[in-house]
């Protein structure tokens, strides 16, 4: 009999109940400001007992977990996902967009709140994609055939004599040999963890291609291809012991996402078509996804002007630089902007905004002269129909100036929904 755990449900930025807040003090759990770029803990709530812009679950105590959803119910976090694939970043800053703990209990929750897998699926599709630039690894694999009128490597003589000499087969022999194939542990690994993600795309969302857009979905049917003369029998113990060197470091990126990907199915297809799944306490980062589906809008509409992560000094760093309008922007997912209400986080933003207009090592690196005087932009995402970002126009003529303050504007941009 499965234990009853219950769940604190929350939405981004919510505050916790004054029934849950006594029974958080009464467990003597105290919450702490998560630190840039770390990890947090309970999800990154705050000391104000408040929800941060991390979603997901985790454990409080013993048979009480706390579960963070996304403010805007229905989100489609899938293509703004789909969005950050879409060009290149290293591994270690999509590192940054979420985290698991496999070293405590899974949770067990309805497949609809599960926000983590659809995302682990579609990094490793895309890393398994981008592995098929380079020639698949290849290795000596050890067969077994019964061959007729030939003989390979070595024969063994046990099912030669029950399976052809008792039967009068004289032309066939049983052997052992070694073959030169792709068809390796390797490969298997990362075989059997597309047909997870195959399967789990397929049984969980059935129109889910149409929300992963087509650079995923074809990213899926190119790999699969690829590993047509792929065997999928292998397990977690097995791939443990191989050691790839540097020849072929591209597979360590897709053999990390699919080890997460096997052990939070257990490695086995049963759970895909579950209706509740057990999950290891995981975050995400939304104001990250925010951010890098941002970039993906900015780079489309002005390609080769947007600069991405610009360093400056004291660990700063700036999300956006166009280069032909000199524009500092940010992306800041937060409520405040539409309406300009929240007056105390703009006056903060328009300090930290500010600070990067000041910054020597990002002027530097952006070429930015002494006497060059910088307009900040931060974009948001809008909670009303907006026209999104017009091409063919400055940016800054498509933005509206924030009251109170010169040089400081803001561009409101719809985050994608589902149907």
């Amino acid at each position: 009999m499965e234990e009853y755990c219950e769940c604190i449900g929350l939405i981004e930025h919510q505050y916790l109940t004054e029934e849950h807040q006594k029974r958080i003090r009464d467990l003597g759990i105290t919450f702490i400001e998560t630190p840039y770029e770390g990890a947090p803990k309970y999800l990154g709530l705050l000391p104000s007992m408040q929800a941060s812009y991390f979603v997901g679950v985790d454990w409080l105590d013993k048979g009480l977990f706390i579960k963070v959803m996304p403010k805007v119910s229905n989100l489609d976090y899938m293509r703004m996902w789909a969005s950050a694939l879409n060009f290149r970043l290293s591994s270690s800053y999509l590192s940054k967009f979420y985290g698991m703990d496999f070293s405590k209990p899974c949770i067990e929750i309805p497949v609809e709140n599960d926000l983590l897998t659809p995302i682990l699926i579609m990094q490793f599709i895309r890393s398994v994609d981008l592995l098929l630039e380079y020639k698949l690894k290849s290795g000596y694999v050890a067969r077994q055939e019964n061959l007729h009128c030939r003989m390979k490597g070595r024969i063994m003589m046990g099912r030669q004599i029950v399976t052809n000499v008792s039967q009068m087969r004289k032309l066939d022999v049983w052997c052992e040999f070694e073959e030169f194939s792709i068809d390796i542990v390797e490969n298997r690994f990362l075989k059997r963890a597309l047909i997870f993600s195959k399967r789990y795309l397929k049984s969980i969302w059935p129109d889910s291609y149409r929300y992963i857009g087509n650079g995923i979905y074809l990213g899926l049917k190119r790999c699969l291809a690829a590993f047509d003369g792929v065997g999928d029998n292998v397990s977690l113990s097995e791939i443990k012991t191989q050691r790839l060197g540097k020849l072929f470091r591209h597979y360590k990126e897709p053999i990390r996402l699919a080890k997460a990907i096997l052990r939070r199915f257990g490695n086995t297809l049963d759970e895909c078509s579950s209706d509740k799944i057990k999950v290891p306490p995981y975050w995400i980062d939304m104001s990250r996804l925010f951010e890098v589906y941002v970039y993906e809008k900015l780079q489309t509409a002005f390609t080769g002007q947007i600069d991405f992560q610009i360093e400056g000094y004291g660990g700063s760093v700036l999300d956006f630089f166009k280069k032909d309008e000199l524009l500092i922007i940010d992306s800041k997912y937060k409520p405040g902007y539409e309406d300009e209400s929240d007056s105390s986080a703009i006056i903060h933003d328009v300090r930290q905004l500010s600070g990067y207009s000041c910054d020597v090592k990002i002027r530097n690196s952006m070429a930015i002269k002494d006497n060059e005087v910088l307009d900040m932009v931060v974009i948001y995402p809008a909670e009303r129909k907006c026209e999104g970002i017009d091409n063919s126009r400055p940016f800054k003529e498509q933005c509206k100036e924030v009251g109170g303050f010169i040089r400081f504007w803001k561009f409101g941009i719809n985050i994608p929904l589902r149907r």
